[in-house]
């Protein structure tokens, strides 16, 4: 594929900047779409993807490539050929923009719990994106947005954040942990397409160990919900990794982020609904669509949403006290099972694995109780 770029800079073993290149094993091409509005978050977004796709050894190297979104770019968020990366910065930017969303809103409005915020907000995720999207201007101002960003670029670049205040620090710590989540999600699938269909991670999931991954693949290929498909098996392997990425990232706390237990599940629930809605209604937004508005778009190559939002948002959370999914990310659940069956229907069984997942709410409300938020509470 010809791509027309220049060498931009190199990230030599994660986040270290340096002007000239030692050994590229990686190059990484970030195209942009002209003017999109507003700051676009590349100084963080290539730090953080950058730390996901470095080696455990010093020869290692990222060359990032600065590149024009025309017909030499693939059509897609990002992908990935062995040894290449290839990303658009305006979704990156998007992504970014609905994690800060969600770190302002918390902090700004003194929540105590996720729970209390989710109650408060009704389904966060879709406002998040609006947001994004331009759709929505409230609650950052542009000029908020903007000092977030820089707080946010200088805790990945490692730099002095002294003169930030303790309520902008705090969701720019908030803000980055949510895109971990988001970027192992992403990367961790794109990844594995780099790497020549092997994932970086070879220790398998809490999903794989459960044998919730196989059994994702046992409903796909048969008719017990949907309609039978069979999605291209690299593309389920992608999705595999991605929750290996996930796991890593949930077994390795924020280093920055306050030691208050509430901060850390708001930051895995705000990630969960972030993933939710994206493998819903696809990782960018699509301009045929009004602006609000949302669509479950068909992709034959990958798991239907729905399974892949069960193994990826799933992943997220593994708290013993507190279902896989709950929260805004159990109500997309539910809204991608009524979609997909009207779509593609099979027998319509929502199995008992699927169900374990879940708030005990869901499948109260689908045998006859109101759906209201106690059916997707996540304290039980």
């Amino acid at each position: 594929m010809k791509v027309l770029s220049v060498l931009f800079f190199a990230v030599i073993s994660g986040a270290t900047l340096l002007p000239h290149l030692a050994r590229a094993d990686v190059e990484l091409f970030i195209c942009h779409e002209g003017t999109f509005g507003g700051a676009n978050w590349q100084r963080s977004s290539l730090i953080d993807i950058s730390q996901f796709l470095k080696s455990d050894t010093d020869e290692f190297s990222v060359v990032v490539r600065r590149a024009v979104c025309n017909d030499t770019m693939p059509d897609t968020v990002c992908s990935a050929v062995p040894g290449k990366m290839f990303c658009r910065q305006s979704a990156l930017r998007r992504m970014n923009l609905a994690a800060s969303w969600f770190a302002y809103t918390y902090v700004d409005g003194e929540f105590e719990t996720y729970e209390d915020f989710r109650r408060a907000l009704g389904r966060p995720s879709g406002l998040a994106f609006r947001y994004a999207d331009g759709d929505i201007t409230k609650p950052l101002t542009a000029d908020f947005q903007e000092i977030l960003r820089t707080a946010v670029a200088a805790l990945a670049a490692g730099e002095e954040t002294n003169e930030f205040g303790t309520d902008v620090l705090h969701m720019a710590v908030l803000q980055r942990r949510i895109m971990e989540f988001n970027y192992a999600a992403l990367i961790g699938h794109e990844s594995q397409h780099m790497n020549g269909e092997t994932c970086a991670i070879s220790r398998p999931s809490q999903m794989e160990r459960s044998g919730i991954f196989d059994h994702l693949l046992d409903v796909q290929t048969s008719d017990v919900l949907f309609c039978e498909a069979n999605p291209n098996p690299f593309e389920i392997t992608a999705d595999r990794c991605s929750a290996r990425f996930i796991e890593r990232v949930r077994t390795q706390p924020s280093t920055d982020l306050p030691s208050d237990p509430n901060l850390e599940d708001f930051a895995q629930r705000a990630a969960s609904d972030m993933i939710a809605f994206q493998t819903l209604t696809g990782f960018r937004r699509f301009a045929a669509l009004p602006e609000g508005k949302y669509t479950i778009p068909a992709f034959d190559a990958y798991l239907d949403p729905v399974f892949r939002l069960a193994l990826l948002a799933g992943s997220v959370s593994n708290r013993d006290d507190q279902p896989a999914l709950c929260g805004d990310a159990a109500s997309l659940f539910v809204h991608g099972v009524q979609t997909s069956f009207q779509q593609c229907p099979g027998d319509g069984i929502v199995s008992d694995e699927l169900l374990a997942l879940l708030p005990k709410g869901v499948e109260a409300s689908w045998n006859g109780d109101p759906w209201d938020d106690n059916s997707i509470t996540c304290i039980e």
